[in-house]
């Protein structure tokens, strides 16, 4: 099982590794190119868009990968298929809604087509949710990563390229509603599957009791990652915004696609350790030892380095302007995150997703607290907060866990 997990996280790292490079290129054009007002306006737009997408990370996943049992998900993928394809109508409806309701709040009319337009690529996500939960069901990753790869890569190659050009805030957009194809296309080549000719709601129960503690927990870490981008947008000023989210692209960004190459793979480990009758504190334990040895090193180079390639890379005006010190806190904030991810991995894999939903509110609570104290003080104060918040209420979940949980982690 060990080399399995190696040689996913040795798939998905590869794979980062190419989202990296080209999202490291789309940056350094898109901070030489686009002004804090123009960041300002994307950071709102893609966390509307991403309040949104999070209602088709519901789940149903995960549930079809618990199960595993091949019978019972025959069964149940057009049930998939179709509550996915109802869910992202609807919220391609509720796109509309959204925007007029950010054009409102913050007066920026340059929200609302943006907005809308995004939400187009909600109508692919139903033909990507089957065959992403059978490649995870077979626990082979290599087709998830090259589908990263290249759709990623192209979202990002295309932003620099728009920049260029000067299209401004939709050189951020355009490109994310233009690869949505790509993902159904190559998951279909990678995994083809029956795609249901007509709806069916059938056993929808299974997946939507399940469905439903999932989903609160991903809309609470949803909100909790743009949380501070809506509230430095009230509080404080657009161009403000602007500054924390670059700092945020230049410095955690990193750190977060590095979570996301080591985990999905934990998440499986997990499942399959439980279906074996295997010890799976041992199996969390060793798993996460390994993403560490890896993360908190990177982390550290890059919160020591960031004076040095924040003007090399990025430019001298943003050193000027004070991202360099905002950067270096979010990325310290990320040091926590593994141990959550790991634990959250855990209690979905012992079917136990309430405790996880427990603990994302209390880290809601935190952040809210922490954000609106923070603003007083300005972008520093915030970036202060959010990374004293998370280290708190991180911390705090992981110990719980290992004392509560692993001992009996099947209960």
């Amino acid at each position: 099982m060990q080399r399995n997990y190696l040689r996913n996280i040795s798939w998905t790292g590869a794979a980062e590794i190419g989202v990296r490079v080209t999202r490291l290129f789309a940056t350094a054009v898109l901070a030489r190119f686009l002004t804090e007002n123009d960041y300002g306006l994307a950071a709102l737009v893609l966390s509307v868009n991403e309040l949104l997408v999070v209602f088709t990370r519901n789940g149903i996943v995960d549930r079809l990968v618990q199960l595993r049992n091949p019978r019972q998900v025959d069964e149940l993928i057009p049930t998939a298929f179709s509550l996915s394809l109802v869910l992202s109508l609807l919220l391609c409806l509720g796109s509309v809604v959204a925007a007029a309701v950010m054009v409102r709040v913050y007066q920026q009319e340059a929200l609302f087509w943006p907005i809308v337009c995004i939400s187009v690529g909600y109508l692919f996500i139903p033909f990507s949710v089957v065959p992403t939960s059978l490649i995870m069901i077979d626990n082979q990753l290599k087709p998830l990563s090259l589908t990263v790869l290249v759709s990623i890569g192209t979202d990002n190659m295309l932003s620099a390229l728009l920049a260029y050009q000067g299209f401004g805030l939709w050189a951020i957009v355009l490109p994310k509603i233009l690869i949505t194809p790509i993902w159904p296309l190559m998951l279909y080549r990678f995994r083809p599957w029956p795609i249901p000719k007509r709806l069916s709601f059938t056993n929808s129960r299974i997946l939507i009791g399940f469905s439903s503690k999932i989903l609160g927990s991903e809309l609470l870490t949803t909100f909790q990652s743009n949380l501070d981008y809506l509230l430095i947008g009230l509080l404080l000023s657009t161009a403000q915004l602007g500054l924390y989210y670059f700092a945020f692209n230049a410095g955690l960004g990193f750190s977060l696609a590095l979570i996301s190459t080591l985990m999905p793979a934990f998440y499986t480990d997990l499942c399959e350790a439980r279906q074996g009758g295997q010890d799976m504190a041992h199996v969390f334990r060793r798993n996460l030892r390994i993403v560490m040895k890896i993360f908190i090193p990177f982390v550290l180079l890059q919160v020591v380095v960031a004076p040095l390639y924040v003007p090399i890379l990025f430019g001298q005006r943003w050193v000027e302007d004070g991202a360099v010190p905002v950067l270096q806190l979010i990325c310290l904030s990320a040091l926590s995150r593994p141990f959550a991810v790991a634990v959250t991995s855990l209690v979905r894999a012992i079917d136990r997703p309430r405790l996880d939903l427990q603990y994302q509110v209390v880290l809601t609570v935190v952040l809210v607290i922490g954000v609106l104290a923070g603003a007083r003080y300005g972008i520093l104060g915030v970036a202060a907060a959010v990374c004293a918040a998370h280290w708190l209420v991180q911390g705090i979940y992981y110990l719980w866990a290992s004392r509560r949980l692993l001992a009996a982690p099947a209960s």
